[in-house]
């Protein structure tokens, strides 16, 4: 199946200062201005400026794990003068969305001068068909990515008939603190979406870890990491620096639970992926002072 989106630059709106930790305003989709959530931008008001209507973003007040309200996002079919009817999906953005002829949809970003170790949210999401969701942030500086799932690569959530609270370690290539951060949330990745297929978020923040320390020789090191295939099926390599013998890789899922925990022994190390489900899963090497020196998403598939 095709991607509905395959050029995407996101963006996470407005942000607070509090305790020196960068959080997003509204993250917790509590602030609406009717069916609009406070400081976040979705496609429908792209939409409208083609003239086109569409109910793909709505606010949902049932059974949310966190505060009153939570965003859904919801395909839905949109008659589209000359084409007839196409199932869209539900999109936000905490930045504005655009279209370009040669790139499709686009969006920008804004200042985020902070560098969180861990992205959290709760998600729901319940498909009526073959269709696969996206999670998309990316935290640049000087206009170069240097952090989070890149720019055109997004973590997919798996099915969960109930709220699931899901921790995203943060890689990044650089020891330079960000200057800005994209996000973008879609309910579907594919163009041939299924009508009512939906994905509900609530309660996104960034968490800043107080423990651990990770030395600038191994934020200088961690871009020589080299972690492949990916997809990966029986065994996953894993080439590190010599300095990084001793260190620890585990592999964990997108709860943060740990299913696997390994000593790095190598230069070149291959780890079994026998006992793994397929899924999509991060890995992170775990310095010996217990900072986490790189982190990247994998997708097991056997």
């Amino acid at each position: 199946m095709k991607r509905i989106f395959t050029t995407l630059s996101a963006v996470v709106g407005l942000y607070y200062l509090s305790f020196a930790q960068l959080q997003l305003q509204n993250g917790g989709f509590e602030q609406w201005t009717g069916d609009n959530p406070n400081n976040w931008y979705h496609i429908e008001q792209l939409l409208s400026n083609f003239g086109l209507s569409a109910d793909l973003v709505r606010k949902e007040t049932t059974g949310v794990p966190q505060g009153t309200a939570c965003v859904k996002l919801i395909n839905q079919t949109v008659t589209v003068p000359g084409q007839g009817s196409i199932v869209l999906p539900g999109l936000i953005s905490l930045g504005q969305l655009d279209f370009s002829q040669s790139q499709g949809i686009v969006w920008g970003k804004i200042p985020f001068a902070a560098r969180p170790d861990t992205i959290k949210f709760y998600y729901k999401f319940e498909t009526a068909g073959p269709d696969t969701n996206g999670f998309n942030f990316v935290f640049s500086k000087g206009g170069n990515d240097i952090g989070g799932s890149g720019s055109n690569s997004f973590f997919i959530l798996p099915p969960a008939a109930n709220f699931t609270q899901v921790a995203i370690p943060i890689s990044y290539s650089s020891s330079q603190t960000p200057d800005s951060l994209s996000l973008v949330i879609i309910s579907t990745l594919e163009e041939d979406a299924t009508e009512g297929t939906q994905l509900l978020i609530d309660d996104i923040r960034f968490v800043y870890a107080g423990g651990g320390s990770v030395s600038l020789q191994d934020v200088l090191l961690s871009g020589s990491v080299r972690v492949y295939p990916n997809p990966a099926s029986e065994g996953l390599h894993v080439n590190v620096p010599a300095e990084f013998i001793g260190y620890v890789i585990e592999i964990a899922d997108l709860q943060g639970r740990v299913l696997l925990s390994a000593s790095i022994s190598d230069t070149h190390n291959t780890i079994s992926l026998t006992n793994i489900p397929n899924g999509q899963y991060v890995t992170r090497i775990i310095s010996k002072d217990k900072g986490i020196v790189r982190t990247e998403s994998i997708q097991v598939a056997h």
